[in-house]
């Protein structure tokens, strides 16, 4: 785990029972309607408690390309507002 990866949801195994979100230390996570969201990255402590809890196996850390773009607001075109972004990840 490096200072430059953050939780990625799977969207389509999620099944929103929001285990992530009870167990997160930073309380960074949030349920948004039906799905987990990371509302303050720059929060996350990177444990990956949240993918570790995850019953449907939903989660990953997945590497950021760009901090700043981590922080557009939900809605953006590029940004998954699911614990990541849709364009800038680097998954290993």
């Amino acid at each position: 785990m490096s200072a430059d990866e953050l939780p990625l949801l799977d969207e389509a195994r999620c099944t929103g029972c929001g285990d992530c979100v009870r167990v997160c230390p930073a309380d960074c996570l949030e349920m948004a309607g039906p799905l987990p969201w990371l509302p303050r990255p720059a929060d996350c402590v990177r444990c990956a408690l949240c993918c570790h809890v995850c019953p449907a196996d939903a989660l990953r850390l997945a590497q950021v390309l760009s901090q700043a773009d981590s922080r557009l607001p939900p809605g953006v075109p590029g940004f998954d507002r699911f614990f990541g972004m849709s364009e800038g990840v680097q998954t290993t």
